[in-house]
């Protein structure tokens, strides 16, 4: 990862913060704090002559993430634009790769099984208290509502609710 990479990265993050300067998130804003330290983590983790930075990041990122009340492991490959809303008791698996532009909201778990980890497209938007489990693709443009339980692959532009996970609807464009 190269250093304009890591701020566009930022910068598209800052982004899905409506009308707030980066210093302004950066306080006010645990979630987006989290965010922050993982983009830097990942930055000096590519580069090896950075070795002593990458452990002081990976302790102030921990502490985020234990404030933040989050288990979102550093290896997870998470796409520029993500935005956390309400932090606590969002749990990711490590090997899960999540795309640009992606909203999680609290009380969501996105986690592995016999069949694999899930991976997430662009433009995905998942509600408070969602379960997503296993080797499953969920496409881009979909809204997961409140509370679903995810066990099967959703197709682009879909909208999921409800415990059964079924696609309610094709958004239209």
């Amino acid at each position: 990862m190269q250093f304009s990479e890591l701020l566009a990265n930022i910068r598209n993050d800052i982004d899905r913060w409506k009308n707030i300067n980066i210093i302004k998130a950066y306080v006010l804003q645990p979630e987006f704090r989290l965010v922050w330290r993982y983009r830097w983590l990942q930055f000096y983790r590519t580069h090896k002559y950075l070795k002593v930075m990458s452990v002081i990041e990976r302790i102030l990122y921990h502490k985020t993430c234990v404030r933040c009340g989050c288990d979102i492991p550093s290896h997870a490959t998470i796409g520029s634009g993500f935005k956390i809303l309400h932090g606590f008791g969002i749990v990711i698996n490590s090997k899960t790769v999540i795309g640009n532009n992606c909203t999680i909201v609290s009380g969501t778990v996105i986690g592995a099984n016999h069949t694999g980890q899930p991976i997430i497209g662009n433009n995905v938007n998942i509600g408070a208290n969602c379960t997503i489990i296993g080797g499953i693709y969920i496409g881009n443009n979909v809204e997961i509502g409140a509370g679903s339980v995810v066990t099967h692959s959703i197709p682009d532009n879909a909208v999921v609710y409800g415990e059964a996970s079924r696609v309610r609807k094709v958004k239209e464009e």
